[in-house]
Order: structure tokens, then sequence, then C-alpha cells
């Protein structure tokens, strides 16, 4: 069972918040080697933000450096890259998981989704 916070801790707890609640690559040629879009990071809350990871099951999906802290008010981009030579089956269609020390969302979940256009 997780620890609860009280109500004062839960105040001065970091906070994350992202610029999207999906990452939609949208149409992709094959004519391109890659693709890249943006997500940023954003600590809302009153505390130190750590970053434990930044991870996708999609081998076509890289991730580039995530931030390991952000102070508050601090925001932070990690790049996000797809290697058209291993998009399978046409289409993108994963998920994005950021780990932090949030406490209300330790754990949240951003869909990554794009095609290839013939």
């Amino acid at each position: 069972k997780p620890q609860e916070l009280t109500g004062k801790q839960l105040a001065k707890a970091p906070q994350l918040e992202l610029s999207d609640d999906m990452v939609d690559f949208g149409a992709m040629s094959l004519q391109e080697k890659t693709y890249t879009r943006q997500l940023t990071l954003k600590n809302v809350g009153k505390s130190n933000l750590e970053v434990r990871r930044v991870w996708c099951p999609d081998k076509a999906i890289e991730i580039g450096n995530a931030p390991s802290v952000l102070k508050k008010g601090k925001s932070a981009g990690v790049q996000l890259q797809v290697d058209m030579s291993r998009v399978d089956n046409g289409m993108l269609n994963t998920w994005l998981t950021v780990m932090t020390n949030d406490p209300a969302n330790p754990t949240v979940k951003l869909r990554v989704v794009g095609y290839v256009v013939k």
C-alpha cells in the first residue's frame, strides 16, 4: 500500500503537466527517414519533480534526453523521433510512459499515433 500523504505534503508536492495528452505524427511519408515531435514536461508543483523514466515500447520511437529534475515552475522538452525504417504495418499506434515523483500521477501514459502514406 502506498504511503498516504497529508494535505500539507500534497500541497508542497511536485506536479507534472504535459504540453499534450497525445503525440500525433499524422501522415508520414517513407521518403523521409525520420519525423520529430517535441513533448514539454512542466513542473507546476511546489517542489522538485524527479523524472524517473520516459519510455516507449515501440522500437520505431527514439526518445531524446529527458530532464532528470525539474525545479518548480520550470519546463523542458523531450524530443520524440520516429525511425521510418522501423514502422510496422504502415501504422504508429503505441504508448509513451512518463514516470515521476508526482504523488497524484506517478505514471502518465500518452498515446503516440501516426500513419504512413504512399
